[in-house]
């Protein structure tokens, strides 16, 4: 009887540490990032892709809201960077557009932002190749 009470305070002590580990995790999965997605092309041949991470947020409203303020301010940037080059920068949805025409063809130059949990990389896996 002696011996069973003493595993008493073992068996709380690892049920507490699960518990902890638990609620730890569902923190973690409960942070958003918005990232912006990028991609770029070349007489209409996709040819690049880019992932980049923006901001990191408690919650899937306060994404929503930090992506919904970066169009029109990511907008303007664009606007004001190529005013008066010949480049067409145009706001079409949830992604601002940028056309060019050069020697190579018409390019463009697409970018929006997305919100994703942060236990999701838009990129994909990583190599690892083990």
């Amino acid at each position: 009887m002696i011996a069973a009470s003493r595993k008493v305070p073992c068996i709380l002590l690892a049920t507490l540490c699960c518990l902890l580990a638990f609620a730890a995790s569902g923190y973690a999965a409960s942070t958003w990032v918005l990232w912006m997605h990028t991609t770029a092309e070349v007489n209409g041949a996709r040819f690049g892709e880019d992932w980049e991470r923006s901001q990191a947020v408690s919650t899937e409203s306060q994404c929503s809201e930090a992506k919904d303020a970066a169009l029109p301010t990511m907008y303007a940037y664009f606007r004001g960077k190529y005013d008066g080059t010949g480049t067409v920068v145009r706001r079409e949805g949830t992604t601002v557009e940028i056309a060019w025409t050069d020697r190579d063809g018409l390019h463009l130059t697409k970018m929006r932002h997305e919100c994703w949990p942060d236990t999701v990389d838009p990129r994909g896996p990583k190599g690892g190749g083990r």
